[in-house]
Formats: C-alpha cells, sequence, structure tokens
C-alpha cells in the first residue's frame, strides 16, 4: 500500500508490477475522501488508517471494504484534519499528527476526538505559543508518554499526567541561542535511546535517559547527503540506520558510524529514482522499500556498502510517495 500526491491510495504488486488505485469519488458516499494521502498505519485489529491533506483520516478493512471517514466536527478546519502523521499507543487509542493543531487522540469506541495542543503550547517558550504546531512524528516513549516532533521542537507527552515537557535537542553548549529545530522524523533506537531527523540540522541521537550523544550534520566523508532528514528506519540485526534526507538515502552503520550514500544517476537505472526520500520501511525479504518524490524502489543491501537497487513507478506521473505498508502477503 502506497501513500501518494496525487493518485490517491494505491495498492501495488512488484511481483508483477499491476497496480490498483483508490481515488476519490464524489459520486460515492464511502470513497475515498481525496488524491493527496500523507501516511498509513495498520492498527492492532489490522484495519488501515489512512491520513489525507485535508479530509481527516479514513479507515477500511485492507481485504476490501468502504471507507469510513474520522473527522473532528467540532475543529473543521483544514488544519485540525489536515494529517501528517499516525500512531496507536497499546491501549488502542489513535494518536493523529496534524499540520497545524497539534496532536489528538481518538478514541474509536467512543468516536471522540481530545486534543493535547493545550500541553504542547505550556511546554513552549512563551515566543512560540502562538505559533501552528505541526506534528510530524509521533512515537513512544516509554511508561505511556510519548515522543511528539512538531515544527517546533521534541516534545515528551505525558497523557496519564495531562502534561509535556520540551527535549533538548543539543547541549547548552553546542546551542548556545537555543535555537528550536523543526524535528522531521523520529525512530526508535534498539538501546533505548531515540534518533532524531531534523530540518535543518541533520540527525540527532538521544540516549535512553534523553540526553544528546551524537549530531551528524551535511557534508564531509561522514556526514549525510543533506540535512533534511524525512524518514528513519533502523534495522538493529545489521547495525545500520537508514536515513532518507531531501537529498539522497543514507546508511549509518552503527558500530564504526561509517556513512554510506546511495543517489540518483540519471544514466544508471540500477540507481535511485529520485533523491528526495520520504518514507522507509524494512521489506519481508530483507531488504527496504523506500518512497521518493519520484515513485518506489527496493534497495537490497549486500556486503561491502554496495546495494541492488530496482525501481517501481507509481502511477501515471509516478507521484510522490509519502507512505509505505507491506501486506503480510507481500
Amino acid at each position: 500500500w502506497l501513500a501518494t500526491s496525487h493518485s490517491g491510495l494505491l495498492r501495488y504488486d512488484p511481483a508483477s508490477g499491476t497496480s490498483i488505485s483508490v481515488r476519490s469519488n464524489n459520486a460515492l458516499a464511502d470513497s475515498l475522501p481525496e488524491n493527496t494521502v500523507t501516511t498509513l498505519m495498520v492498527d492492532h485489529s489490522g484495519l488501515l488508517w489512512v491520513g489525507t491533506q485535508s479530509a481527516g483520516v479514513v479507515l477500511t478493512d485492507p481485504l476490501g471494504s468502504r471507507f469510513a471517514l474520522v473527522f473532528d466536527p467540532e475543529h473543521d478546519l483544514r488544519s485540525t484534519n489536515s494529517v501528517r502523521s499516525l500512531y496507536q499507543s497499546p491501549d488502542g487509542a489513535l494518536w493523529i499528527g496534524t499540520d497545524g493543531a497539534g496532536v489528538k487522540r481518538y478514541d474509536l469506541a467512543s468516536d471522540r476526538f481530545a486534543s493535547y495542543l493545550p500541553q504542547l503550547r505550556a511546554a513552549m517558550n512563551p515566543d512560540l505559543a502562538t505559533h501552528d504546531v505541526n506534528v510530524n512524528a509521533v512515537r513512544p516513549a516509554g511508561s505511556g508518554a510519548l515522543w511528539i516532533g512538531t515544527n517546533l521542537g521534541l516534545y515528551k507527552l505525558d497523557p496519564g499526567h495531562d502534561s509535556a515537557h520540551a527535549q533538548e535537542l543539543l547541549a547548552g553548549e553546542t546551542n548556545p541561542e537555543a535555537q528550536v529545530f523543526n524535528v522531521r522524523s523520529l525512530e526508535n533506537a534498539s538501546d533505548g535511546g531515540l534518533w532524531v531527523g531534523t530540518q535543518t540540522h541533520g540527525l540527532i541521537k538521544l540516549d535512553a535517559n534523553g540526553h544528546p550523544v551524537l549530531q551528524i550534520g551535511a557534508g564531509g566523508r561522514n556526514g549525510l547527503s543533506n540535512a533534511m532528514v524525512n524518514s528513519l528506519h533502523e534495522d538493529a540485526d545489521k547495525g545500520v540506520l537508514w536515513i532518507g534526507t531531501m537529498d539522497g538515502l543514507d546508511s549509518l552503520h552503527l558500530a564504526d558510524r561509517a556513512m554510506r550514500h546511495y543517489l540518483n544517476d540519471p544514466h544508471d537505472p540500477d540507481t535511485m529514482s529520485g533523491n528526495r526520500v520520504r518514507a522507509i520501511i524494512a521489506a519481508r525479504d530483507g531488504g527496504l522499500w523506500v518512497g521518493t518524490h519520484s515513485g518506489l524502489n527496493h534497495v537490497q543491501a549486500i556486503s561491502g556498502g554496495v546495494a541492488r537497487i530496482r525501481r517501481y513507478p507509481v502511477g501515471k506521473d509516478n507521484s510522490t510517495v509519502y507512505g509505505i505498508l507491506q501486506e503480510a502477503r507481500g
């Protein structure tokens, strides 16, 4: 399943190269509400949740059913129903990161929303508290808490105590002006820490206690291809962190911190289809599926840092792939 910029929701079969496009249809009441799909998630019961650019969230059975719209009627605004991220907590609640209205908790049983924007604003510097809050990523932080990655920094939200606090991303001596970073992506690290992808300051690592221990910017032999990090995926078994930047796919080998780059070469069809990487997930064959602004790629890592890459065009216009989910059947 692919979340695309213009082609709606695609069900793509890499083996045959065929795809089924699920698009908005005004003549059908239970169709996809719009064709720009921003994020995907399968919940604990197997339902597929689909986040859209301006029409909230819809859910469906991947095996086939109509779409059910999940829309916050109390805030009928684009900002509060423009979805950037989805996460389901162990209690079954859906956490929805919006484009402007912070994060919301949705309870399916009661069909009720609860906004946690006030808690985020209370944790911010007063100079920031009047700005729109875009939530780009939500990840578990342990003991029921959540990491909330926003355009105004990283926050640790504790729903049980109805509170949040701002998380320092760089030590004071390396960030003397206390600059706030736009957090684009998050990934829980296998050692209990947290990987943080930013818009302008590259990759940051927090240890299990929330202390910043590593920062990697763009450029140089072991630097990133670009400072904007849109997606992250840690392969704990292989000791590799895959990093999707706005100008290339990178891999960080955790043992020696060696960085490798996988870039588009317009003259070589065995390279990435494009360098603007939006989504990374593990493939069932041990490789990766990588979504870019120029379609889908399958990356099969080989020893010595060499990778075998195959391109898969998406739709007639080779749409941007914002999100990827792989079915159990492959």
